[in-house]
């Protein structure tokens, strides 16, 4: 998850469940985190199953991601929301998608 209201949902349901939630930062895992280089290093093995990552949308990706504040991330992340566009019920100019067709086309999708 890039940005706050995708890792809403995993938190909110960890919590439900009793277990403590802790953010690990990409950078505090792996220095070139953001690097295409080691991206496709990381990758590798998805190709053999399908599930490779093109250099576009990796970077799209990077761009997306949002660090999280040093206080309060764990209530930021919790009372996150899907931004507008995403939610709508109504296509428009800068959303030719709604929310229901996203999720009628990843349906069954792993």
């Amino acid at each position: 998850s890039m940005t706050c209201w995708e890792m809403a949902p995993y938190v909110r349901a960890a919590a439900a469940a009793g277990y403590e939630v802790q953010f690990v930062e990409p950078w505090e895992l792996h220095p070139e985190w953001n690097k295409l280089p080691f991206l496709h290093e990381r990758n590798a093995g998805r190709a053999a199953m399908g599930k490779s990552i093109d250099d576009a949308t990796l970077q799209r990706m990077v761009r997306r991601f949002e660090p999280l504040p040093a206080e309060g991330a764990l209530q930021l992340v919790r009372e996150s929301e899907p931004p507008e566009r995403l939610t709508s019920s109504k296509p428009n100019k800068n959303n030719p998608i709604t929310a229901a067709q996203l999720r009628r086309k990843f349906k069954g999708k792993k």
